[in-house]
């Protein structure tokens, strides 16, 4: 997600929102919100970094086959999923702005 801050701050529409949610830390123990705000500090983000100690986000939209803890969804102006990459892998930068710029 650090990839994205530079868009984010020169580039991205006003009305766009980056979230970054933490699911599990590298241990794999849940993330607490102190985490959350570490690891936005440590990778100078200025988005959100929200955390899931109760793995909500997980259960309902994390990889696919909980194989990995990574997954990206971007979410269009009508609320709706617009892309989801659920596969663990780990896009370019360029590939999510895509995503999130195409998801209007």
């Amino acid at each position: 997600m650090q990839g994205l801050q530079p868009w984010f701050e020169e580039d991205a529409d006003e009305d766009i929102i980056v979230l970054d949610v933490h699911v599990q830390t590298s241990s794999g123990a849940a993330t607490t919100p102190d985490d959350a705000a570490a690891w936005a500090e440590q990778q100078g983000l200025t988005f959100p970094v929200l955390a899931d100690p109760d793995r909500w986000w997980d259960d309902h939209w994390g990889a696919f086959g909980r194989a990995t803890q990574r997954s990206y969804v971007a979410i269009g102006s009508d609320y709706r999923i617009a892309w989801r990459l659920g596969d663990g892998s780990v896009p370019s930068s360029d590939v999510l702005i895509d995503a999130v710029e195409g998801a209007d």
